[in-house]
């Protein structure tokens, strides 16, 4: 039986009882290969490999080949049920998906073209008129065995042999802990490139904007914080006192965000006293900055709230951004930061304390039960909790931290940054607890999972477990044979 997950976005329902999972394995057991399609734009497409099923974020298929007016290309492929998905799940927002070359999809509503980040178009291939009357039992989502005709690619979670092999704890600790430096190093390359075009300020000012669009609406974060660059915000903030600067930094967030338009159209009789006023006051701000703020704004409905829980919200988030960029405009950022880690000598905790205190402490208690003007909880919330100050601090602080330790004129060390990467705490996730349920039993009970280590355990899987390269398995090499 096939989950009938077949409603498009404004409510309406395909004509196919089927959902995109089912479509997925449709394609993972080869269905499609070796027929004639056509693309959107009447290309030749013919599907040789249907490559490698993802199930990390990303193209739903890795390294496909295909076939396309007689030219064979190595691409990634991703499955909708309608072409319109491809922007409603904000794929056009995230470079992730730069790398898609065939957009495979069961119908066109609108006729919508599929353009990546880059605002390249990838071709679309629909497969209604393929799917006819004599293959009506797929329509229906009725084929027999389904699940044993894309076993074979989807066998690497089920066949991994790790807990029957006795470990070497110090090799197997060794062994994650030079992954997880080549993951993190990684990182490093890659903010280099942004910090040589915007500085370090900006740089972790879009670093912890992405970490707080959560995984819906990162990349929207992260395109709000490169057109409301922190440049605009501190020129603005500048001219205010300080106890004025949280609510019109917000205002300036909310605005730019399109988030206030939306509350005022969304405005009903609903809305309390206290909701109303505090949206009034936004919008008063907004107006005498917008017009020098317009290249500055989002498009229209650029968040996703597919998902997202009411106390992670784009409202929400920008409540806690607002409330530290208007404590730290007065200096720069990156240097505020850096400066607690030095004094600190290196000290989590009192680096931690003071996250949690520049985002947490000091915002009124209005703020921190509103999930929107809107909506009011029945009490109040941090606005960043444990788990999301240790995402700032070792996917953001220790990349930053380790570049600028690179230049030996400055007083940071490479090896205290290091040590605290290993004090950090690291937050498990599905990769994570994948691996770790395969490992034998006394390998689990002392695994402490630092930030290096969770780097470690999400390099391996992406370089291992995802394309089921069992024989050439690290943590294998490192068991007794």
């Amino acid at each position: 039986t096939v989950a009938r997950d077949n409603k498009f976005r404004d409510g309406t329902v395909s004509e196919f009882a089927i959902s995109e999972d089912y479509v997925q394995k449709l394609w993972a057991g080869g269905f499609f290969n070796n027929i004639s399609l056509r693309s959107d734009k009447g290309l030749r497409v013919k599907i040789q490999k249907s490559g490698i099923w993802n199930k990390n974020s990303g193209p739903d298929f890795r390294n496909s080949i295909i076939d396309i007016n007689g030219k064979e290309i190595l691409t990634d492929v991703e499955i909708h049920l309608s072409s319109e998905d491809w922007y409603h799940h904000g794929h056009h927002l995230n470079p992730d998906y730069n790398s898609v070359g065939l957009h495979v999809v069961m119908e066109s509503r609108n006729d919508a073209e599929t353009r990546n980040y880059m605002g390249r178009r990838v071709p679309q291939v629909f497969l209604r008129s393929l799917l006819n009357e004599k293959e009506s039992h797929i329509l229906d989502g009725n084929i027999d065995n389904l699940n044993l005709v894309t076993q074979s690619v989807i066998n690497y979670t089920t066949n991994c042999n790790l807990n029957d092999k006795s470990i070497d704890v110090e090799s197997f600790q060794k062994y994650l802990e030079d992954k997880g430096l080549i993951r993190i190093y990684g990182k490093v390359n890659r903010i280099k490139r942004r910090v040589a075009s915007s500085g370090y300020e900006q740089a972790l000012y879009e670093g912890i904007m992405q970490s707080f669009g959560f995984g819906a609406n990162k990349y929207p974060f992260l395109i709000l914080a490169g057109k409301l660059d922190i440049r605009k915000i501190r020129r603005i903030l500048l001219g205010y006192p300080g106890r004025k600067r949280f609510i019109v930094c917000l205002s300036l967030m909310l605005g730019c965000a399109r988030l206030l338009q939306k509350e005022s159209n969304d405005f009903n009789i609903h809305i309390d006293l206290e909701g109303s006023f505090l949206l009034r006051e936004c919008e008063d701000i907004w107006r005498k900055h917008r017009d020098s703020l317009i290249s500055s704004m989002l498009e229209e409905s650029s968040f996703s709230y597919d998902g997202v829980r009411p106390i992670s919200n784009p409202f929400r988030s920008l409540i806690g951004i607002s409330n530290i960029l208007s404590k730290c405009i007065d200096k720069n950022l990156f240097n505020t930061f850096s400066e607690i880690f030095i004094s600190s000598n290196s000290n989590l905790r009192v680096l931690y304390d003071y996250i949690d205190n520049m985002f947490n402490a000091g915002v009124n208690d209005i703020w921190l039960n509103r999930y929107s003007f809107e909506d009011k909880a029945s009490k109040t919330s941090r606005l960043i909790g444990k788990e999301r100050i240790n995402r700032i601090i070792g996917n953001i602080l220790v990349p930053l931290l380790l570049l600028k330790s690179l230049n030996k004129k400055n007083k940071i060390d490479e090896k205290a940054i290091l040590e605290l990467a290993q004090k950090t705490p690291g937050n498990p996730n599905k990769y994570t607890r994948y691996i770790i349920s395969n490992l034998p039993i006394q390998i689990r009970n002392i695994l402490k999972l630092s930030f290096i280590i969770e780097q470690g355990l999400l390099y391996h899987y992406e370089n291992m477990c995802s394309y089921s390269r069992c024989e050439r398995c690290g943590m294998n090499l490192s068991a007794d044979k």
